[in-house]
C-alpha cells in the first residue's frame, strides 16, 4: 500500500522488517494453536496443510501469521460444518478438513483471473480500484455468517460448546457446568443418557395417548348422555331420533333443532 502511495510512504521514517515465513514457520505456529485448542492433527492433515501452506507463502501478498490465523479460523469452521452431524468426543483435524479450506483461502488471496476479451487497465488509479473492489476471505466469511439464520448459528456455538466440554481437552468444571445446564448427573456416560432421553419421551408418549382416549371416552359419554336427556326432555314430533349437529341437535327428518344452550336451561330445571 505504500509503495502505491508516495506521500503516504515519506511521512514514515522509521521501518520495521519482518522476515517472510517459511513453511516449517506455518506449521509451527499451526501446531502451537491446536496443542494450545486440544485438537489432534492426523498425519494426512499434517500433509495437507504443508503443501497448502508451501503454495500460499508464495503469494506476494502473504501475511505470515496473520494470514496462518486466517487459516485456523477457517479451518475451525470448516471442521465445526464437519462434526454438527456427527459429533466427536476427542477433537480432531482431518485431511476433509483441511483441502477444502486452504483451496478457499488460497482463491482469496490470488488475484482473479483477467478476462483476455477486456481491455488491460493501463492506469494506476483503475489498478487501485480494481484491488480494492476484490472482497477479501474475511468479507467473504462475514458475509456467509449474515445469510446464516441466528437461531442456527446459536445452535452451532451451543452444540460446539457442548462437544468441547466433553472433549479430553475439556476441564471438569466444564463437564459438570455442562451436566447442570442438561441435568444429567455427574459421571453419566452419553449412552445411559441417551437410553434414559429415549425412555422419557416414550413414557410422555405413553401418557398423552392415555390422556387423549380418556378426553375421547369423557366426550363420547357426554354426547350419549345428551342424547338420552334430550330424547326424554323433548320428543321429535316425527318420531325422529336425535343427532348432534353445529351448535345444538337436529332430528333426523331434519325439520326439528335444539340448540345446546336450550338443552343446558332445560337441564337445569328439569331432572
Amino acid at each position: 500500500m505504500l509503495d502505491r502511495n508516495a506521500g503516504l510512504k515519506s511521512r514514515f521514517t522509521r521501518y520495521i522488517d519482518f522476515e517472510d515465513w517459511e513453511c516449517s514457520d506455518c506449521l509451527e505456529f499451526t501446531q502451537k494453536l491446536a496443542a494450545k485448542k486440544g485438537f489432534a492433527v492426523d498425519e494426512a492433515a499434517w500433509s495437507a496443510l504443508e503443501a497448502g501452506f508451501e503454495e500460499l507463502i508464495r503469494l506476494p501478498n502473504f501475511g505470515n501469521g496473520r494470514d496462518v490465523m486466517t487459516v485456523w479460523d477457517a479451518l475451525l469452521e470448516t471442521r465445526a460444518a464437519r462434526v454438527v452431524a456427527q459429533p466427536e468426543i476427542d477433537k480432531s483435524i482431518i485431511a476433509e478438513d483441511v483441502k477444502p479450506t486452504l483451496s478457499e483461502v488460497l482463491k482469496s488471496k490470488r488475484p482473479p483471473e483477467r478476462d483476455i476479451s477486456q481491455p488491460r487497465a493501463t492506469s494506476s488509479v483503475d489498478l487501485l480500484a480494481l484491488i480494492g473492489s476484490l472482497p477479501s476471505f474475511e468479507m467473504q466469511r462475514a458475509e456467509r455468517q449474515e445469510e446464516t439464520p441466528r437461531t442456527s448459528r446459536r445452535q452451532e456455538a451451543e452444540e460446539l460448546r457442548q462437544e468441547e466440554a466433553v472433549s479430553k481437552g475439556g476441564t471438569t468444571e466444564e463437564r459438570e457446568k455442562m451436566a447442570e445446564d442438561e441435568g444429567r448427573d455427574p459421571g453419566v456416560s452419553e449412552a445411559v443418557w441417551q437410553e434414559l432421553q429415549k425412555a422419557k419421551r416414550e413414557h410422555e408418549e405413553k401418557l398423552r395417548r392415555i390422556k387423549d382416549e380418556e378426553e375421547r371416552r369423557t366426550e363420547l359419554a357426554r354426547l350419549e348422555w345428551m342424547k338420552e336427556r334430550l330424547g326424554k326432555i323433548m320428543k321429535c314430533p316425527a318420531g325422529y331420533k336425535w343427532y348432534q349437529c353445529g351448535g345444538g341437535w337436529r332430528c333426523g327428518g331434519g325439520s326439528h333443532y335444539v340448540s345446546n344452550a336450550q338443552l343446558e336451561s332445560q337441564f337445569t330445571t328439569t331432572d
